[in-house]
């Protein structure tokens, strides 16, 4: 089949959903940003809650070590130390047990044996699994709080997909739904009233209080439920990445249900016009010297053009911040903090290679290499800005619309363009790493309700998270076939126009607002592309031998929590200052002493703490 017809590209894992024809997404937000729907968000999610590992400043900690059972057990200590009174101990939650799925199909392009490289589909089975085998509801209402970017769907009596749901799991669903611009200020009210839906979900980001307060006030603990091997009563969510479980405990109990970072550890991504660089016969670059000759080559203002194209606000600072961190990855920073043999935690603020980057970056921006509106831009516009070539270069969340040209600005664009990424370079003397992302990107969690309740609804989002291949998967995903969805040649669910309407529209990654509720077992698959598994897969081979963990990953810091984002912002502001020019480099010393007076000690003691408790 003709890879022009098939569009709309889906990382398995996680999602969400935009109201929108498929033609008009992309057309609205081509280059946006990460698979599953979610990287056009990205923008105001900031840096989010701290990341993973035990890697030192400087020395990359693979990805298969960072996910290891001893890493992994270490971090669910950590969590509650932080909250534990002086010289308690500390009882290791955990984790639940990873179980991949029993019947899926042999991949097209096995992945690694770690699960960070995730395996690749080209089409779906001939034949679809039963991956629940007991119908999960027990006839009553199941209100849920969820994200919908767009308009509303149809409402259940004129939905079919939303009636095929509700009658397959044997519950009527009830949704409220936010948009993801109002998501504080829904949470908070939410919160702060007497009754919570059944099930909730968020974001986890900086403005959104998750705390153990609040889980032990208001949701249910699911630790008895999902701790070890007790999850294999729900083996879908069994499949969940074991890395995003880090992401949703707190105070030494699992709280949520995680929904994975879009493509497992990969949520930021250095993207470039390769085309650009074939056509001035320039390399990728291997050094910062190289990168920053091959920003200059590409800066072209009378064409419209600039090297590079950056987000503005406190979290990315030209690239400096914890939004990305793609300058200080350079010259050998940690990704957010590090903890050395004894414990002791740095921040990337504090290192030399966070001066060495902020001077190299400051460099860049005299070169006149940044689009001169970055400062304005955000995820979203950024993206629109390189689809349309007026950058070369972005690091951004990934989107598969970037090979997605018919009906959008790309289109006409000489040469055709051909988004590819760009290896990391290093500065003389270092080696190239790649920042991991967050544990988890959201979290589902139960309000408190009896034991048969819990189990049940945990069999709803056992459901929900049915794996690609499955019977379950197809319709959660893509609802009933005949009316939203028809197989193409292969067997491929393509929406119909009915179908979009009634999955509240169509993301090139994400499909039924359904969908968007959890992750599952994570696999790359396009439904419209063949070429998306094999080229997405390329990419996660090139950044997962340089990935670094952050080491505050399953750490938990009630400071962090309450005053992250006052203790960023005043540092991320006056470093934006610094690299345009409107402040002295020398002033770095002093915003650092700063930073850690108002905040930034008591959080590396809380980490240091939380990490004692568990090694």
């Amino acid at each position: 089949m003709d890879s022009t017809n098939r569009l709309a590209p889906r990382v398995e894992g996680v999602a969400l959903s935009r109201a929108l024809g498929r033609r008009q997404f992309l057309r609205l937000t081509a280059g946006a940003g990460a698979a599953a729907g979610i990287s056009a968000l990205l923008a105001a999610c900031g840096s989010g809650a701290a990341s993973p590992s035990t890697s030192s400043a400087g020395a990359p900690a693979s990805s298969a070590s960072a996910a290891s059972p001893a890493a992994s057990a270490a971090s669910t200590r950590a969590s509650a130390a932080a909250s534990a009174p002086a010289g308690a101990k500390v009882a290791a939650v955990q984790l639940p047990t990873f179980q991949a799925p029993a019947q899926m199909p042999k991949p097209d392009l096995p992945g690694s044996t770690d699960g960070v490289v995730e395996p690749g589909y080209i089409n779906v089975p001939k034949t679809a699994f039963q991956s629940v085998k007991q119908t999960p509801g027990d006839g009553s209402s199941v209100s849920i709080f969820l994200n919908l970017a767009g308009a509303p769907p149809p409402a259940v009596g004129q939905n079919l997909a939303w009636q095929a749901w509700n009658k397959a799991m044997n519950v009527k669903l009830n949704f409220q739904f936010y948009a993801f611009a109002d998501l504080a200020a829904k949470f908070g009210t939410l919160i702060a009233g007497n009754e919570l839906p059944d099930i909730v979900s968020t974001l986890v980001r900086q403005d959104i209080p998750l705390t153990p307060e609040l889980f032990d006030a208001k949701a249910a603990d699911l630790t008895p439920y999902l701790a070890g091997d007790a999850i294999k009563d729900y083996p879908n969510l069994a499949a969940l990445p074991r890395r995003s479980w880090w992401g949703v405990i707190y105070n030494n109990k699992i709280y949520g249900v995680p929904i994975p970072t879009p493509e497992g550890q990969f949520f930021w991504w250095p993207m470039i016009h390769q085309e650009l660089l074939d056509a001035a016969s320039i390399a990728q670059p291997k050094t910062t010297d190289d990168y920053k000759k091959m920003m200059v080559a590409l800066t072209k203002p009378q064409q419209n053009q600039w090297g590079s194209l950056t987000q503005g606000g406190y979290q990315y600072s030209y690239d400096m911040n914890t939004g990305n961190g793609w300058y200080p990855s350079m010259f050998g920073g940690p990704n957010n903090w590090a903890v050395d043999s004894s414990g002791k935690f740095t921040n990337v603020f504090e290192t030399d290679a966070y001066k060495q980057a902020l001077a190299f970056d400051a460099g860049l921006f005299k070169a006149g290499i940044f689009e001169p509106d970055s400062a304005t831009l955000n995820v979203i516009t950024a993206g629109q800005a390189f689809i349309a070539r007026k950058g070369t270069f972005v690091v951004t969340g990934f989107n598969p619309a970037w090979w997605v040209l018919p009906g959008t600005a790309a289109a006409s664009l000489k040469p055709t363009p051909n988004v590819n990424l760009l290896t990391p370079p290093a500065a003389p003397g270092f080696k190239p790493q790649y920042y991991n992302g967050r544990a988890a990107f959201g979290i589902a969690f139960l309000k408190k309700a009896p034991e048969a309740r819990i189990k049940m609804l945990l069999r709803v989002l056992d459901y929900i998270a049915a794996p690609f291949g499955s019977e379950e998967f197809l319709l959660v995903n893509y609802g009933a076939k005949g009316r939203d969805w028809n197989p193409d040649p292969h067997g491929n669910p393509l929406l119909t126009p009915t179908g979009q309407k009634d999955m509240a529209g169509i993301t090139p990654s994400a499909v039924s607002f359904l969908s968007t509720l959890m992750g599952r077992y994570q696999v790359l698959y396009s439904a419209e592309d063949p070429n998306y598994a094999k080229r997405t897969q390329g990419f996660q081979k090139i950044l997962a031998p340089i990935s670094v963990e952050d080491a505050s990953l399953g750490l938990y810091s009630a400071t962090q929590a309450s005053k992250g984002v006052q203790v960023i912002q005043k540092f991320g502001d006056a470093v934006t200052d610094m690299v345009t020019g409107r402040r002295p480099l020398t002033d770095l010393a002093g915003l650092v002493q700063d930073w850690k007076t108002g905040g930034g000690d008591a959080i590396r003691a809380e980490y240091e703490k939380a990490y004692a408790a568990a090694h």
